[in-house]
């Protein structure tokens, strides 16, 4: 039995060599037929390559072993996946072949005692970067939206399997849409009925309006119940495009009213459309226990479509679109623009809601600094040969002081509505609350109109 050399593997030094060619531990003393690869395994405490971990291994060799194994092991494991054998529980994937793009790979530095100080926390970096370069990857192969990461649901799921423990294992596809999705629908009916029990206490309130599906062109008219305890989607119907009569909309409100019961039914929540006003008023007569009421958010979007029609504040909205279209449609114009605003991204109005009209002016005049060295770069210059008079029409446009002045006092009037919308679009605003919210609107709006006349 004789020390191994030391070769251009630092771990031969943790082994010597029996007379049958068999490498013993110095620290357990186990012997194990094979190469260096294998050894480490043992070292770092992770199951695969027929490797049992060493028990009496110190811990710095072992992170070491861990981190040299991340780099050096190319192939897909035959586990599926590594364990730590001690009760560390710290473990680095291998990546496999083929998936450089997502996984990279580490590069093994020197043995100074500087470096050792900071192996730990060089652990715990090169674990999380694995993981989060195979969050990528499913993401991106499995066509996933980024925003699921922004999921309170998906991170309370992250969080759950971190508590398990590495011997958690996700359920096949099968048992997903069979088993899983039938108990998670079983768990909503319970929930539903719950909530039902709270409505002979609290009362509810039923919300109905019509909406497109502007992917597949179809119209929708659906119910939703709300009470203090929640709210709940209880039905939905598609119907053809065109408006509907009040008769209509009453049809498809009293079955629910029956089902639930008219004396549980506090107040119907609708838009301000004709048809639905006079679908209310049947309603009051049908049931006059009921109240019913418009809805809060669709009567201060009609205003800002009120204000949107002044010819003044019209003009100034129209150019703000055109200048946003223009840039996100024009990818070197976009990547210009990305650059002298750093980062920072215009708001694309959307089509239902006329407060994005606005959103969107707010966002352009929050890059004003940045958008005016825009085009005043030379990089600009490029795009004005390039698009010409739409390019040349936007320099003109952020040039001018006259829009960014009436657009900044555009903003300051409309900025109350569109404060208490976003209040009312979220769940616990009461009547009180929404009530003491437009009286502040109101003053907020009356003192820059005075702002403006002076």
């Amino acid at each position: 039995m004789h020390k191994m050399p030391r070769g251009k593997d630092m771990f031969w030094s943790h082994a010597t060599q029996s007379d049958d060619g068999k490498l013993i531990c110095e620290f357990c003393s186990e012997q194990y037929a094979g190469g260096i690869t294998r050894f480490k395994y043992h070292l770092a405490g992770l199951q695969g390559n027929d490797a049992a971990p060493c028990s009496n291994v110190p811990e710095n060799v072992k992170q070491r072993a861990i981190i040299a194994c991340g780099v050096i092991s190319d192939r897909p494991m035959k586990k599926g996946r590594m364990q730590s054998g001690s009760e560390s529980h710290s473990s680095v994937g291998s990546p496999s072949s083929g998936s450089n793009f997502f996984c990279g790979t580490l590069s093994e530095g020197g043995t100074g005692q500087g470096q050792q100080q900071t192996i730990p926390g060089m652990m715990k970096k090169v674990e999380k970067d694995f993981v989060d370069k195979l969050l990528l990857k499913g993401i991106v192969m499995n066509n996933l939206p980024f925003n699921l990461l922004q999921s309170v649901d998906f991170k309370n799921f992250v969080a759950a399997a971190t508590n398990f423990g590495p011997r958690y294992i996700l359920p096949s596809s099968e048992t997903t849409r069979t088993k899983l999705l039938d108990e998670a629908r079983k768990d909503a009916l319970v929930y539903v009925d719950e909530m039902k029990k709270t409505w002979t206490k609290s009362g509810c309130t039923i919300m109905s309006d019509i909406w497109k599906d502007t992917i597949r062109s179809k119209f929708y008219i659906n119910l939703l119940v709300s009470s203090p305890t929640g709210t709940v989607f209880w039905k939905a119907s598609q119907v053809e495009k065109g408006p509907k009569s009040a008769e209509f909309i009453v049809d498809f409100l009293s079955p629910t009213i029956e089902e639930i019961g008219a004396n549980n039914v506090v107040q119907i929540v609708t838009d301000n459309g004709s048809n639905y006003r006079k679908a209310k008023r049947i309603l009051e007569g049908k049931y006059p226990n009921i109240f019913t009421t418009s809805c809060a958010a669709h009567c201060i979007d009609l205003m800002l479509e009120d204000i949107d029609s002044l010819e003044d504040v019209k003009n100034i909205m129209c150019k703000a679109r055109q200048a946003v279209k223009f840039l996100y449609n024009k990818q070197h114009a976009l990547d210009i623009m990305r650059t002298y605003t750093k980062g920072k991204e215009l708001r694309r109005p959307g089509v239902t809601r006329f407060a994005s009209q606005f959103i969107c002016l707010d966002s352009i005049l929050k890059q004003e600094e940045g958008l005016k060295f825009m085009v005043a770069s030379n990089d600009w210059r490029h795009v004005e040969n390039t698009e010409k008079n739409d390019a040349k029409e936007l320099t003109r446009l952020i040039q001018n002081e006259d829009f960014w002045r009436k657009g900044k006092e555009i903003i300051r009037f409309v900025e109350p509505l569109v404060r208490v919308l976003k209040m009312v679009d979220g769940e616990g605003a009461t009547m009180g609350y929404l009530y003491e919210a437009l009286d502040r609107a109101k003053e907020a709006i009356k003192s820059a109109c005075n702002n403006m006349r002076e």
